[in-house]
């Protein structure tokens, strides 16, 4: 029979002992695995942590369910990765995501002069225009 236990974050497994970096135990069954975002990727991402909840019974239950889940966040920080290093390869959703974050920040920022967010907002889209910024930031604009 399969010996196994789960304590924190190891698992023993037939006199192995893992340890799951990032997993919390939640109560109930539940582990929790969280990952901090890497500063390079935080703006494409738009947070600071990623988490995943599951729900695993067995220990080796767990270890696969944490694999998988290991896996599908390293490829969130891979794909940000790749978006920041070759633009071109984001697709028509994405490239109007970043230009609306972008508008965000800069209306954000504040402009000066403007009496309303209306006005902040046409100044803000008459200077993009001037600087020859990206026409997507413009339309995030209107």
């Amino acid at each position: 029979m399969l010996s196994a236990s789960w304590v924190r974050n190891r698992v023993h497994i037939m006199g192995m002992s893992l340890e799951l970096k990032n997993l919390n135990e939640l109560g109930s069954g539940r582990q929790e695995y969280t990952r901090r975002v890497p500063k390079a990727v935080l703006h494409v991402i738009g947070k600071g942590e990623v988490s995943r909840t599951f729900a695993a019974q067995t220990p080796a239950a767990i270890v696969r369910e944490y694999s998988r889940v290991s896996a599908e966040i390293e490829r969130l920080f891979a794909d940000a990765k790749r978006k920041l290093q070759d633009p071109s390869k984001l697709t028509p959703r994405e490239t109007a995501e970043v230009a609306w974050e972008d508008a965000e920040r800069l209306l954000a920022a504040g402009v000066v002069g403007a009496k309303d967010e209306d006005e902040a907002q046409e100044l803000l889209a008459e200077s993009l225009i001037l600087v020859g910024a990206s026409p997507a930031i413009y339309r995030a604009m209107s």
